[in-house]
């Protein structure tokens, strides 16, 4: 099979875009219709196509409603400022993000397209893997996983299939196909949940412990080792360092838009 790994590239009607731009490619999806959509399918089908669509990336565009109140959001306290008011601002940041907050009904509408379009590629037979396309603006390493899975069965993927997707398919993806399974020889990396995430993703707040090579790490062991990740995040010499370097840094090497 020949596998291309396609985001968003080839879906919206080139001639339909004002610029080729990496945003405009993302997120101007007015022209995509239903008929797009289906030559889409059909193109991914006959090339053998593995699609690997990165729903959550575009649906975290959508906190650039209130840019202040996400600044204060605790998840993104995993992140170091760095990443939050300087890469990511819309008023200062890479310059693909400027401004993005006056897109947000385009965004808007490209998530609904997008999530279609998984869908039909599903039904179709495609290659639709997860994955997250993490440091994107508020998507966080781990939880963007958790958001990725949300966004599939915002699409019409039955949940049972999402979780195929986020172990053992995802094991064969990566050319270990024992990765993702609980049976003898596979690697001893495995989560223990409360309640079973398998009937809801709202379980997956009810973790209770992570195997990972046989080391059991309990969520109490897991929550201290995240607060002085914080807290080394949080100290005022690294940020006032980080801050002051990332914007010296973006000033000095990003030179044009994209």
């Amino acid at each position: 099979m020949n596998e291309i790994w396609l985001r968003n590239a080839g879906v919206p009607p080139p001639a339909s875009m004002v610029r080729d731009h990496v945003m405009d490619r993302a997120i101007h999806w007015d022209q995509v219709s239903d008929a797009r959509l289906r030559e889409v399918v059909a193109a991914t089908l006959r090339n053998g196509t593995a699609n690997t669509p990165t729903l959550g990336s575009t649906a975290a565009l959508l906190r650039y409603r209130d840019y202040a109140a996400t600044l204060a959001a605790d998840d993104l306290r995993d992140m170091p400022r760095l990443y939050r008011e300087v890469a990511w601002s819309p008023a200062s940041g890479i310059p693909f993000w400027r401004g993005i907050e006056q897109r947000i009904p385009e965004i808007e509408q490209a998530l609904s397209r997008k999530r279609l379009l998984v869908r039909m590629l599903h039904e179709a037979g495609a290659r639709v893997l997860l994955g997250t396309d993490i440091q994107q603006p508020f998507v966080v390493p781990g939880l963007g996983l958790h958001r990725e899975m949300a966004e599939f069965q915002a699409s019409g993927i039955p949940l049972e299939e999402i979780w195929l997707l986020a172990t053992s398919i995802a094991g064969e993806a990566l050319g270990q196909p024992l990765l993702g399974q609980l049976v003898a020889g596979a690697p001893a990396d495995f989560l223990v949940f409360r309640e079973d995430p398998t009937t809801s993703l709202d379980h997956l707040d009810t973790l209770e412990a992570v195997v990972i090579r046989g080391r059991l790490y309990r969520t109490r062991d897991l929550d201290r080792a995240r607060a002085a990740w914080r807290a080394h995040f949080d100290d005022p010499v690294f940020n006032a360092v980080s801050l002051r370097a990332g914007r010296a840094m973006l000033a000095k090497n990003v030179l044009r838009d994209y």
